[in-house]
């Protein structure tokens, strides 16, 4: 049989071993390339890199900027721009790509990422003696591979080494971390090995709830559909519950990608990811790191360095620059536009402050919590019981029920107590604050802490 239609269950549970490279090649038929061919590779590689990255004094972080139309050139001269490439061990190495089809839509839309940057990608890691590509994707109802004209990658490579792959058809088993709101994340390990190198290739856009999704919020497709469903609509908004920038952060650190790509030949303003409008752009930005590109990405955009959350958050991590003058922009001139805001983004408010986080009510001690609301809104804060294993959370006490209160600071306390007067159970419980908009559709904002009863 030909091991390169086995593409139904390509790892099906149990037939991962300790040499995944191994076991990608028995499963896709990947070819390990012969001395000539490594020679020939290296050669074409040397003749992709057509640009060299200008020093830039004082700056840690570089971001290449291509401009044009044609997707496939344009994203080579921002990979070449940034100077950061050749960073990548490449040579015998299975390489993972992780475009953005979030929606059923030709990246003519502005909602789904170029298959002509992605080729570009494709034929440089090929170039450069990479032994297998796999592009991946999930979805609510499958990739979307076809519908966003990336059917002609399943026959793209002679020695199939370049497949297509629907995350929803491989295991699902939980990844732990020491997330802000996740311990652990049911996600797809086998596609997150450490060994691979992982190019993230996100699309340019506004986004509803976020204001902008860039690099950083791409890895929102790796956890497992199933597992965080909570919405006739589908997709992951089970973790928008717990707070959506602090999801988008969590799950960047599930698996950091190697490289970042964002597509803007065609991006999107307005009520993006799926239904704003389309902007000829002719932006491509490259770099290792995904805060700085996306920083950039903001400063094309129009937007305020400080306007998307989860930026913020991961650059409080030290995980990338909090602001432009960290970082050198390179290639060709980069022209702003400014990006027509979603309507109406949910209310702003920052995660619960709990002052003492561990305490003992049965000492008569009691948790001090902070919640800070930027704007007017309805607003509540309750104690929440989460498990990561089903998804689910339980309501055990309401410290403010839903109510109209002016921007500002709540300051309330926790007593140990359940709604019923009950002391609870030692362990650790969710500090959850929502702020609502009562006249208008937009999605509520969660945001959620921690705090440990003794």
């Amino acid at each position: 049989m030909n091991r390169r239609n086995k593409l139904t269950n390509p790892w099906p549970a149990g037939h991962i071993g300790a040499d995944v490279v191994r076991v990608l090649e028995d499963e896709f038929g990947a070819v390990k390339p012969t001395r000539r061919q490594a020679l020939k590779q290296a050669g074409a590689a040397a003749a992709l890199s057509f640009a060299v990255a200008r020093p830039v004094f004082g700056a840690q972080y570089s971001v290449g900027v291509g401009r044009g139309s044609d997707a496939y050139s344009v994203t080579n001269r921002a990979i070449d721009a940034c100077g950061e490439w050749g960073a990548l061990v490449l040579s015998g190495k299975v390489v993972v790509i992780k475009p953005n089809l979030v929606g059923k839509a030709l990246p003519s839309t502005g909602i789904t990422t170029d298959f002509e940057a992605v080729r570009a990608v494709v034929d440089r890691v090929l170039a450069a003696g990479a032994i297998f590509v796999v592009i991946i994707e999930s979805g609510a109802n499958g990739a979307n591979f076809a519908e966003c004209g990336y059917s002609f990658f399943n026959t793209y490579d002679p020695q199939g080494r370049v497949r297509l792959l629907d995350l929803g058809a491989i295991p699902t088993s939980p990844v732990s971390l020491n997330g802000w709101i996740y311990r652990q994340i049911y996600s797809k390990p086998h596609v997150l090995n450490r060994t691979f190198v992982y190019i993230n290739m996100a699309k340019l856009k506004t986004h509803a709830e976020v204001l902008a999704t860039l690099a950083v919020k791409n890895n929102f497709a790796l956890p497992a559909i199933d597992r965080y469903i909570s919405s006739p609509a589908g997709g992951r908004f089970g973790m928008h519950d717990r707070g959506v920038q602090q999801a988008v952060v969590d799950n960047y650190m599930l698996r950091v990608p190697d490289f970042h790509i964002v597509d803007g030949i065609y991006a999107m303003e307005g009520e993006g990811p799926w239904a704003g409008t389309r902007v000829t752009f002719n932006t491509i930005l490259a770099g290792r790191n995904g805060l700085a590109v996306d920083r950039v990405c903001l400063a094309a955009m129009g937007f305020p360095q400080n306007s998307v959350r989860y930026l913020n958050y991961l650059s409080a991590l030290g995980l990338g620059p909090a602001s432009l003058s960290d970082i050198g922009v390179l290639g060709d001139t980069l022209v702003p536009r400014n990006f027509v805001r979603p309507a109406k983004l949910p209310t702003d408010l920052e995660p619960p402050r709990v002052v003492n986080p561990s305490f003992s009510p049965g000492s008569g001690q009691s948790a001090s919590i902070q919640a800070r609301f930027n704007e007017t809104c309805d607003r509540t804060i309750t104690i929440q019981r989460l498990s990561d294993d089903p998804h689910t959370k339980e309501t055990i006490r309401t410290l403010i029920a839903r109510s109209r209160r002016d921007a500002g600071v709540d300051l309330v306390s926790w007593d140990g107590r359940d709604d019923g007067g009950v002391l609870v159970s030692p362990g650790r419980y969710a500090v959850h604050s929502k702020g609502e908009r009562p006249d208008s559709a937009t999605r509520a904002t969660d945001a959620t802490s921690w705090v440990t009863v003794a």
